[in-house]
């Protein structure tokens, strides 16, 4: 009976979650560099450091950086992301939808931006 409910239990954890989660995590690093560097980066508002940096993002939920010097003219980029194939192997327990629901499924591609500075 003990060995019933392991496997009924290990069943339904496995019904249950989510691929890209589980396999990929639920964040991403993302690599800023600039030229010169010790420029800020921000991600949808949220001061996240300065150049170079690496940080880690949750997938899916932010949509742009702004990178700021002095002296040098603000660039903006959209953060870029790709469906994740790992999620495909989700199909088989709930038809992927929980890594979509989660935004799981999308990875952000690049994971690496490099910003020139103009001075202004």
């Amino acid at each position: 009976m003990k060995t019933v409910r392991i496997v009924l239990t290990i069943l339904m954890v496995a019904l249950l979650a989510s691929c890209a989660t589980i396999l990929s995590g639920s964040k991403d690093d993302v690599t800023f560099d600039s030229e010169p560097r010790g420029a800020q980066i921000i991600v949808d508002g949220n001061v996240m450091g300065v150049t170079p940096l690496t940080v880690s993002l949750k997938r899916n939920k932010y949509k742009q950086v702004e990178v700021h010097l002095d002296g040098y003219r603000v660039q903006t980029r959209p953060l870029s992301t790709s469906y994740d194939p790992v999620a495909l192997i989700n199909i088989f327990w709930d038809w992927s939808t929980t890594d979509l629901i989660t935004g799981n499924a999308f990875e952000y591609d690049p994971n690496s931006y490099y910003f020139r500075l103009d001075k202004e």
